[in-house]
């Protein structure tokens, strides 16, 4: 039987084939991976990143909350380990710690801007629950509360009146 003939193209292919070298991160040329595909098209998946910070939070927050017995001038008082900690930072600033002080000062100026804006939050929630009833007619909120005549026109003028003194016309 006679040999096939092989184009140029095929021929070059043997050619380099045969000159390549097959070896340490070299490997066969039939087994590497076609020019623009990937070995792994999905990529390396994510770190689960967010899921280690709340298993963090959780522990903490555990073991803040964890009962402890602490002598305060000759007393035993149970309270919890976050407020035992308060109380321990707060004692040290007021024998002159200065990083006991610095770091008192900041977590209560901290605890001091949670909470007005948690107040701001309430306060607006309680603003349009107050709009909302207002709208109601009286039987609607007797229907609703199961509060008697007398009790909802007193609330509703108590509620009247607030508005009229946070919101002046």
């Amino acid at each position: 039987m006679a040999p096939l003939l092989k184009s140029g193209k095929e021929k070059a292919v043997a050619k380099a084939r045969k000159n390549y070298d097959v070896g340490y991160k070299k490997p066969p040329k039939d087994k590497q991976w076609p020019q623009g595909v990937s070995g792994n098209p999905h990529g390396r998946p994510p770190k689960p990143r967010i899921r280690f910070l709340k298993d963090i939070t959780e522990l903490i927050m555990d073991e803040g909350r964890e009962e402890v017995t602490v002598n305060t001038n000759g007393e035993k008082l149970r309270m919890s380990s976050i407020q035992a900690l308060v109380k321990s930072l707060k004692m040290r600033a007021l024998n002159g710690d200065y990083k006991a002080t610095k770091l008192f000062l900041d977590l209560a100026q901290k605890a001091a801007v949670h909470e007005e804006a948690e107040f701001e939050k309430v306060m607006e929630l309680l603003c349009e629950m107050e709009k909302n009833i207002m709208k109601l007619s009286e039987e609607e909120i007797i229907k609703q509360t199961g509060m008697s005549r007398e009790e909802t026109i007193a609330w509703l003028k108590y509620i009247r009146d607030a508005n009229n003194k946070r919101f002046p016309t």
